[in-house]
């Protein structure tokens, strides 16, 4: 999840700050992002797991696939955050960046990033618990007659605790899930 969320954040500062400065990029990437987030993840869900499987063939390939699905579960919403952010700043703070002759690293770690941050907290609230949701569900999967699991995981943990009948295990498992959502709340 930590995986998806950083990739996630840097693809939103990237894709965001890009389509908010650049009319060319915004024609491009805001309809590009638009189709994305319209798809449901469940839909391409199988395509992805073959392909990355078919290029991944061991663990690592399960393990970079639910890492993509996760990905695409959170990127879109915070992509459309930093956009937001980046297109609302004020336009005399630009003529300011650009009176000041900043280069472009430094418009971005001083302007974009900071203007970005108080979206990027309140969008990923919302793409953490899509992700979790994604998480559960893309942790094992079955395709054809093959089935690939995580080595280590929440829903891999919950269907093995259903499996062997341990409904306490089951329950505390629950209860540290929803615990971290409400941590994770109060961190962002």
């Amino acid at each position: 999840m930590l995986i998806a969320l950083v990739l996630s954040i840097l693809f939103a500062l990237v894709v965001g700050i890009a389509a908010a400065r650049s009319k060319k990029a915004e024609a491009v990437f805001i309809p590009v992002l638009d189709v994305l987030q319209s798809i449901p993840i469940l839909g391409f869900f199988p395509i992805v797991i073959l392909a990355i499987i078919s290029i991944f063939p061991s663990q690592i390939g399960v393990n970079i696939a639910v890492i993509l699905l996760i990905f695409t579960s959170m990127s879109w919403n915070i992509a459309f955050g930093v956009y937001e952010a980046v297109k609302s700043i004020p336009h005399e703070y630009l003529e300011l960046v650009s009176m000041a002759k900043s280069s472009a690293w430094d418009r971005i770690k001083s302007l974009y990033v900071p203007a970005s941050l108080s979206r990027i907290a309140y969008n990923t609230q919302t793409s953490w618990a899509v992700g979790l949701f994604y998480l559960v569900a893309s942790e094992i999967l079955t395709l054809g007659n093959s089935t690939y699991k995580v080595d280590h995981g929440i829903g891999v943990a919950l269907i093995n605790f259903a499996l062997a009948r341990d409904w306490v295990s089951y329950t505390y498992t629950i209860i540290a899930l929803i615990i971290a959502v409400i941590i994770w709340r109060f961190v962002f």
